[in-house]
């Protein structure tokens, strides 16, 4: 298609006709598939020139396409040896485009991922403990059905600061259309903040404590905590 265009732009040429009434011309002849105005404007002037060849002539530098069977090997060797490395670096490194590295990464399977964050990690000790409690917790429940779950005390723990802003939801009023728009100063927490613990069971609230300033969660403090929740339970849950 490209060539019968080539072949008519030379024709119009000698005829004379500007390029911006040849550009014209072939749209309305084949519209969509028309040459760019930037192309006609160079094939116009190629045969101002005195060429008279309708083919592209081949262009210097690099091919067409980058996404090589070589390449692809090379940016593989490069993505084993970094897992972090960025499509620009891999495109530098090769010097080709940026759109290419990516398409070469799609075919070879790769997608990057960002890491799972979990509370700790777990060791397999750990992990084999939590099982067999686990194991212990429905093999009770089996037996005794939903009075086990009625023995069960939950705790949780959380940062509360001293002064909570406003969240912009709690904010909104109903106002008419054309009533002013209310405004309202951003604040930010206080940096002062205390840790409490609470603890509940099917009938409810049981305990809550506060880390005292300055003091910090250890095995000794939850030792003291847990013996505090025990007789607590005993007062609030005789029997």
């Amino acid at each position: 298609m490209s060539f019968r265009q080539h072949a008519v732009i030379e024709f119009l040429v000698k005829e004379e006709i500007p390029p911006a009434e040849i550009h014209q011309r072939l749209q309305r002849a084949y519209g969509s598939v028309c040459i760019s105005a930037s192309s006609l404007r160079r094939w116009v002037k190629h045969f101002k020139d005195g060429n008279t060849s309708i083919k592209d002539e081949p262009r210097s530098g690099r091919p067409r396409t980058a996404s090589t069977e070589r390449n692809k090997g090379i940016v593989d060797e490069i993505i084993q040896d970094d897992r972090h490395v960025t499509v620009d670096t891999i495109a530098r490194k090769l010097g080709i485009g940026h759109s290419a590295v990516q398409e070469m990464i799609e075919s070879l399977g790769y997608r990057k991922v960002c890491a799972r964050w979990v509370p700790q990690l777990l060791t397999k000790d750990h992990k084999g403990q939590r099982k067999a409690i686990t194991s212990e917790l429905l093999q009770r429940y089996r037996h005794e059905c939903s009075d086990f779950l009625l023995c069960i005390v939950t705790g949780d723990e959380s940062w509360f600061h001293h002064f909570e802003p406003e969240m912009k939801q709690q904010s909104m009023e109903w106002h008419h259309l054309h009533s002013p728009s209310k405004k309202k100063a951003k604040t930010v927490p206080s940096a002062v903040k205390v840790m409490r613990t609470v603890f509940w069971d099917a009938e409810g609230f049981i305990l809550a404590e506060f880390l005292e300033p300055g003091q910090t969660i250890s095995v000794a403090h939850y030792a003291q905590m847990l013996h505090k929740l025990h007789r607590t339970l005993c007062n609030k849950r005789p029997g």
